[in-house]
């Protein structure tokens, strides 16, 4: 991550772990699949404007662009599995 380059990524400390921040717009179950296309197309090309990118970094939010949909669900899914496994492992329960 830009700035932090003398940083050692938390991976170093816990193997195989993997944490950034993320955000992603969301439709409902059901959206037509043309306007779910539509909309990442459009926010793709906001996140990739020059302006509105600087505008990210200096927030501290750093982007290549939006993912597809499909690569979207697959990351959520996978975030999903990660953190019940840290769950269960530390044994957290809900209060």
């Amino acid at each position: 991550m830009p700035g932090y380059d003398n940083v050692p990524p938390i991976a170093d400390t816990f193997p195989g772990f993997d944490f950034a921040g993320w955000f992603a717009l969301v439709a409902p179950a059901g959206t037509p699949n043309a306007i779910v296309q539509r909309v990442n197309l459009e926010i793709n090309k906001i996140l990739k404007d020059a302006e509105m990118r600087e505008r990210m970094e200096k927030l501290g939010f750093y982007t290549e662009g939006a993912r597809t949909p499909e690569q979207t669900a697959t990351y959520i899914k996978a975030q999903y599995d990660a953190w019940r496994k840290v769950i269960n492992e530390i044994g957290l329960q809900p209060e």
